[in-house]
């Protein structure tokens, strides 16, 4: 020891290392088990994916983190406190074994090369099969219920917060998520509205003004009605209206949720994209 200090061997300072990686490895798995989320490999993932649930699924690095992942979390918690039929599943793909330093520090000759260069990239084959490289980690990918596995998946590319990736699945799946600013009654109500002629129109809106309480929400429906009456264009309008404002950061915190909440509703007049 000099001035106090201990000096760990080579062997201590390993198995000090080892104990800090199981640690970490350990941390790692608690956080994979989301409530919410499937984890999916290449061994499970055509046993799940394309029977009589939609899915929306995540391929990414083996352990992910951002606000993009923050978002993910919240929207899988979302979907699985509602009755929306619709799977939410990640796909982590090994990252690169880093290279080999034991020569250098321990006087110790590298391990031999694997015969599979890429056989550290386990799930890499499901990253390929879909077309997603590494550069574009982490990429959100929408399967139909059904799914025939011959047709690509539709790539998500919006905006990564959890009322989008919502607003997304409850369009593409046609399944009730319930988000905020929506009301199940009304939801229904919005998607007669928006499928049916001038005059069925007039007797939607009546059914609809008939269980109209004092809350917002029933009365932004109606609102939202009567302007549609008034103009075609009034939903596509508004709906670009408020996403620029949710953009605009001179907005306040407080009118972007407001917003929010008017958006959601208005996504409940929209039919079901493919």
């Amino acid at each position: 020891a000099e001035c106090g200090v201990t000096k760990l061997a080579p062997y201590h300072v390993m198995q000090t290392c080892e104990i800090l990686l199981g640690l970490l490895c350990f941390l790692s798995i608690a956080r994979a088990q989301d409530r919410g989320i499937l984890s999916l490999d290449n061994t499970t993932f055509d046993r799940v994916i394309g029977f009589n649930q939609a899915a929306f699924v995540r391929i990414d690095k083996e352990y992910s983190y951002g606000d993009a992942d923050d978002a993910f979390r919240e929207t899988a918690k979302a979907i699985g406190g509602s009755s929306a039929n619709v799977l939410v599943c990640q796909v982590g793909v090994t990252e690169p074994t880093p290279p080999y330093r034991g020569e250098d520090s321990y006087g110790e000759a590298p391990p031999p090369e694997p015969e599979d260069e890429d056989a550290w990239r386990d799930n890499s084959d499901l990253a390929e099969r879909f077309g997603v490289s590494e550069q574009n980690f982490p990429q959100f990918l929408f399967f139909p219920s059904n799914w025939v596995r011959t047709t690509s998946p539709l790539v998500y590319e919006g905006p990564r917060t959890k009322d989008d990736f919502l607003r997304y699945i409850q369009d593409k799946a046609s399944v009730w998520i319930g988000l905020p600013g929506q009301d199940e009654r009304f939801h229904a109500f919005a998607a007669q509205f928006v499928a049916a002629s001038a005059e069925e129109r007039a007797d939607i809106l009546k059914s609809a003004m008939a269980l109209k309480g004092d809350d917002t929400t029933s009365a932004y429906y109606i609102k939202v009605m009567n302007k549609i009456l008034a103009s075609d264009e009034f939903l596509s309008k508004e709906t670009t209206r408020l996403k620029k404002m949710l953009e605009d950061s001179g907005v306040k915190q407080d009118k972007k949720e407001q917003f929010g909440r008017r958006l959601n509703a208005l996504t409940s007049f929209m039919q079901p994209s493919s």
